[in-house]
């Protein structure tokens, strides 16, 4: 399946358009919504964070099977196949190593709540797994926290964090990550 395939399929939708005085609908309803929702497969594996996928997404989710909606959708499927944008590398080192420098400000920011509301204290390492393991989820979508892996030569080494999809981890034997993070939190929580 390629794009060229979807824009036919949906213009085909188009032909058996039913005309009522309520509006006009896409007669193959059910035909209809599959097509859209194997179209947003389809984009949404190719260009996941594209601006025109989020816009197909929201189309799909109208989901009122009208021409308009449907002339919308091949619209976008269009656009993407006479530009085809580049697919963007991600560079994760560049992600994590930016997360782990301004881990502190995220962490210095949570003391100071709106009205003095209650509030996530970084008290110990387990408080910063849990911190960092929301934050990293905003950028990462499979991440495991705290896992042991397999010894070797007699050892059990703790995983803090696995990012499954991404085949990254962060492994440590004697201090974890987290209480190196924790101690960097406590030293830059001033000011």
């Amino acid at each position: 399946m390629d794009l060229k395939e979807l824009i036919t399929e949906g213009e085909s939708f188009l032909m058996s358009v039913r005309r009522t005085s309520f509006g006009d609908y896409i007669a193959d309803s059910k035909g209809y919504a599959e097509w859209g929702a194997k179209s947003l497969m389809f984009l949404q594996s190719l260009y996941p964070n594209h601006p025109q996928t989020e816009r197909f997404d929201f189309w799909v989710k109208r989901n009122m099977c009208d021409e308009n909606e449907c002339e919308q959708l091949i619209a976008i499927l269009k656009a993407f196949h006479e530009i085809n944008p580049k697919i963007a590398e991600v560079d994760y080192d560049k992600v994590l190593s930016k997360i782990f420098e301004k881990f502190h400000i995220c962490a210095r920011q949570l003391k100071r709540r709106h009205a003095g509301r209650p509030t996530l204290e970084i008290k110990d390492e387990y408080d910063v797994q849990d911190l960092l393991n929301a934050i990293l989820r905003l950028h990462f979508e499979d991440v495991r926290p705290e896992e042991w892996t397999p010894s070797y030569a007699g050892g059990n080494n703790r995983m803090d964090f696995l990012l499954k999809n991404e085949e990254i981890l962060s492994r440590h034997n004697s201090k974890t990550f987290s209480e190196v993070i924790f101690l960097c939190t406590c030293n830059n929580s001033e000011g």
